[in-house]
Formats: C-alpha cells, structure tokens, sequence
C-alpha cells in the first residue's frame, strides 16, 4: 500500500500513513515498529504531530474524518468529520486545520468544534503556515493561493498561477514560497516586502523569480528560464513606453513574437498586481483600437484564464475590469450605429 505520510516525531522516532488506513510509529535507531494505530476506514493521506503537543498524533483520511491519537494510551482520543474526504492537514496549538473538497476547516480540538470555514472554488490540496504561524497560505486545483491572517481567518492577499497548484511550501523563514503545479512546473516565489511593512498593505507579498520543471536539470534550461524572466521585464518596459504613441507598434511587435514563440501564456503569468495592473491599464486603452485589438483580445483573455478568480477579489481590479468592459460597449453601439448607417445607405442605393 503506498504510503503518503511520513514524518519526525523525534530525532529518533517518525511515524507513517498510508492506504491501508494504518498510522505506525516506527524507533530509527532499532529500524522497528514501535506501534500501529487503525481506526480509519480508508486511505490516510494527511498527518501532523505538534511538538507542543508531544503525546499526540493527528490524522487525515479519505474517510472524511480527522483523528487523534494519544502516543502513552496508543488509543484514538477524539475524531471531527471534515465531511469530504481530507487531503491535508495543520495544526498549531490546540487548532486543527483540515482541507478537503473546496473547503478549509479549521477545528478547536479541546472545544470539539468547528469554528471557521474558508472557500476555494475548486479542490484545495495543500496548506502551510508562515514561520511564524501567522499566516495560513492555502493551495487549490483553482490556481490560486490564498493567504489568510490567522487570529480572525481574514483573506488578506491571493496569488494566482497558470495551472492548478498541487503542492506549496514555504521556507523558514519566509524568504521563498515553492510552489508546484499540475503541469509539471516548480514556482519559486521570493519575499518582495521589507519586514517594517505590513503585508496587508502590499498587494504583491512574493514576486516569482523562477519558474522551472524539476524533469529539466541542464544547463540550458537554467538560461532559457533566466530569459523568460527577462520577457516579463521587457513587456513592462514597453508597456510603459507605450504611453507614446510612437512605440505602440515596438510593443506589438513584441508581443506577437512572444506568442509565436509560445512565451506569452509565461510571460503573463505570476505577476505582481502592480505589473498586472498595468497591464489590464494598456487593455483598457487598445482594446478597441482597428489596429491592434486581435492582439490585444488574446491577451484578455489569457489574463481572465489565469487571474479571474484572484481579481475578483481586489477592488481595483473590478474597476479596471469595469473599465474595459465600458470601452467594449461604446463600441457596440458605435458598430450597432455604424450598421443601421450603412442600412440607410443601402436603402438610398437601392431606391436610385
């Protein structure tokens, strides 16, 4: 049976879970089994032990339930039904937190009880704290991370990716934020703001510095992510310049080699909301321009794909998008006047 738990409970012991609904506990230094734990009905595919809470393991099972177990008993001292069946698990002091399904639980295990709930829209198959256990950064098959401030669960950031995320981690010290992906890719994400900072007040709390597949280990494929990094900075760039109109053709240019390239789904992904927000802004302007909205309607829609579900959650990102939206409907009816025009003309046309 495979086993998708293993982890330290000491420097000498480590406990394992797995498809045979087993926890074992196992003494490094015999190479033994110390004791199995069964009480699950299905597959354990989470498992936490707290070194605040020495005499306890917890578990997550497919059968949808969360247990504890006391190490000095060997027994199952209390159980929440997560309801769906649990695909990770944290815990920090007497708090549980549990995902499966599209939720995130959180469980007061001396109270018994639930006491919050958070959404995804999509499964979520991966939790983790900050070092500090201040902040809860949650993972989902939605490509998004949401990041909540634990004392209330407030949603204070999310940070949207280009295909669902199917593990994350974050460093000790909060420096790096990996995260992988369904399609085979690794983000790694670093720490933008200076610790005076508050994080709720900075839209963008990692900023992506490499993006690469853990099945490419070459030299060349070091250079060839380095530069992709380099098409992110130089679409910001022009982007910028395209203020004058002079430069709006380098821009498209650009932009149509990036997607001749393949580059152009990368190059719009993992941006930080300023970056984002420029681009939505350049949008805006040129969506209904004769010359360049083909170019600029594939970029939308790239930018919807990847970062719908996160900016429905920033005010200004609602506001640009209402923006564009506005810019489309004037030219409707512009082409709605534009044809009854050309009806009238063709009428006159037709009478002669």
């Amino acid at each position: 049976m495979a086993v998708h738990v293993s982890k330290f409970m000491t420097e000498t012991q480590a406990f394992s879970a797995s498809d045979d609904a087993t926890i074992r506990t196992w003494d490094l230094s015999q190479e033994a089994e110390i004791r199995q734990y069964t009480g699950h009905k299905d597959n354990i595919r989470a498992g936490v032990f707290d070194a605040s809470h020495p005499n306890m393991l917890i578990s997550g099972s497919h059968d949808n339930t969360i247990k504890l177990w006391d190490v000095r008993t060997h027994k199952e001292v209390d159980s929440f039904d997560h309801g769906l069946a649990v695909d990770a698990l944290l815990s920090r002091g007497t708090i549980i937190i549990s995902a499966g399904g599209k939720d995130v639980k959180v469980w007061d295990m001396l109270a018994g009880k639930l006491m919050h709930t958070i959404k995804h829209t999509k499964e979520v198959v991966g939790l983790s704290f900050d070092g500090s256990k201040s902040r809860l950064f949650t993972a989902g098959l939605d490509r998004v991370v949401k990041v909540f401030e634990i004392t209330a669960y407030k949603h204070v950031h999310s940070i949207g990716f280009p295909a669902p995320v199917s593990s994350i981690s974050l460093s000790p010290n909060n420096s790096h934020l990996v995260v992988g992906m369904t399609n085979g890719m690794l983000s790694i994400q670093t720490r933008k703001i200076n610790e005076s900072e508050t994080r709720e007040n900075n839209a963008m709390y990692y900023e992506t510095k490499t993006l690469i597949s853990p099945s490419v280990v070459k030299a060349d494929a070091v250079i060839e992510h380095a530069r992709k990094y380099r098409f992110q900075e130089t679409l910001d760039e022009l982007i910028q310049l395209a203020e004058a109109p002079e430069q709006i053709s380098t821009l498209m240019g650009y932009i149509e080699i990036l997607d001749r390239s393949k580059e152009l789904v990368w190059t719009l992904s993992s941006r930080n909301d300023v970056a984002l927000f420029n681009i939505l802004k350049f949008i805006q302007k040129y969506i209904t321009h004769p010359n360049y909205s083909f170019v600029v309607r594939k970029i939308l829609n790239i930018i919807l794909d990847i970062y719908g579900t996160v900016l429905q959650t920033s005010e200004q990102g609602k506001e640009l998008f209402n923006n564009i939206l506005n810019e489309v409907r004037k030219e409707i009816n512009f082409e709605k006047q534009l044809l009854e025009a050309s009806g009238v003309i063709e009428c006159i046309i037709a009478n002669n």
